[in-house]
């Protein structure tokens, strides 16, 4: 057995016994080459019908040909597709000019959570590999979530010599990986080989092509002459460039995947802010609104975080005030109780409130 019929093999593997082992099933369809790839592999493990449906999380920001392509082929090979939206923070406004992590974290993350939830999905099938982006590297095949959706990246079981952990507490969500060990080329190399069908966009065109598909104003082309799979398989065994080159929120921020994925943002509608664990934003004016779980405060960076200006948190019914004094930042809550901490240190996470 070749090294890519041994990779068909483990990931046909992988999802028969997603499919024995675990509840309710959909595969995460983003009209990528990764997913085209995985909706190939559906088709094959369970004889060219695949038992559950397939999922388009639509942020109403994708390049127009995919959502075009996506439409087409779900027409062509009778897939029972979902297209779910996060229609309310849309009504919202918002977009990419809230910034990115932003926009993806209302427009995927949430988006996802909310699809989950409403269509009663114990588990999601997901092209994902470990070679494409560094959070990834980290992931399992069988990849556990908590009831809350967050993923503890730190805390996993192993997976060794092909072994998977399919027996998971009632009401975890599970994330299947099939393509976990997959690379890049070993994908195009596979597309060569079966001749999957895959949109036009991956193709140079006045010589650029997409390298990875997203949003239109997240995503760029890279410069390549190549206009066939054959070429682009050529191209991708002489290049030194990230798959991920094109996609601004990587350039904006190296870890921004990893903190998307970990969902660990709060979004200040107010404010229009993230605030995230290890840092509070620094205040626009002399306020900042943030919205955050009931009984927490997340870590502000002292001397970096209110640059002096007063903070007011807000959540459901509770809340407290955070001020910079001198050496000190001190936070007072809405029960009277006050706390200390040295700047430079960085606040400490409370609870209680």
């Amino acid at each position: 057995m070749n090294h890519l019929s041994a990779l068909e093999a483990q990931s046909v593997f992988i999802l028969r016994e997603a499919y024995a082992n675990l509840g309710k099933l959909g595969l995460l369809w983003s009209i990528g080459k990764d997913s085209t790839v995985l909706l190939w592999l559906a088709k094959k493990a369970f004889f060219g019908h695949a038992p559950f449906p397939f999922i388009h999380v639509d942020t109403s920001f994708k390049i127009p040909e995919m959502i075009a392509y996506r439409d087409k082929v779900a027409r062509e090979l009778g897939l029972d597709l979902i297209v779910h939206r996060n229609e309310a923070a849309l009504a919202e406004g918002m977009g990419p000019d809230r910034g990115r992590l932003a926009c993806c974290r209302a427009l995927k993350t949430d988006a996802l959570a909310d699809m989950t939830r409403k269509y009663g999905f114990e588990g999601l099938i997901v092209g994902v590999r470990r070679d494409e982006e560094g959070s990834r590297s980290k992931e399992r095949v069988f990849s556990e979530r908590g009831e809350d959706d967050r993923w503890d990246y730190a805390n996993q079981p192993p997976e060794l010599w092909g072994q998977f952990k399919t027996d998971f507490p009632k009401g975890r969500h599970i994330r299947v990986h099939p393509l976990l060990e997959w690379n890049e080329i070993d994908v195009w190399r596979y597309i060569d080989r079966e001749g999957i069908p895959v949109i036009d966009l991956y193709f140079s065109d006045g010589g650029e092509r997409y390298r990875s598909l997203g949003c239109a104003p997240c995503t760029g082309k890279v410069k390549s002459l190549a206009s066939t799979v054959p070429e682009i398989v050529e191209e991708l065994a002489n290049t030194k460039t990230s798959e991920r080159a094109g996609r601004a929120q990587d350039r904006e921020d190296a870890y921004a995947m990893q903190k998307l994925r970990k969902d660990g943002y709060m979004w200040s509608r107010r404010a229009g802010l993230w605030c995230r664990p290890g840092r509070l934003v620094k205040a626009p004016g002399r306020t900042c609104p943030l919205a955050i779980p009931s009984g927490l405060f997340w870590r502000g960076a002292g001397g970096r975080g209110l640059s002096g200006a007063m903070c007011r948190v807000r959540s459901s019914g509770a809340g407290g005030i955070a001020r910079k004094d001198g050496e000190y930042q001190t936070l007072t809550d809405m029960s009277g109780k006050r706390r200390k901490t040295r700047n430079g240190e960085g606040f400490s996470r409370w609870y209680g409130i």
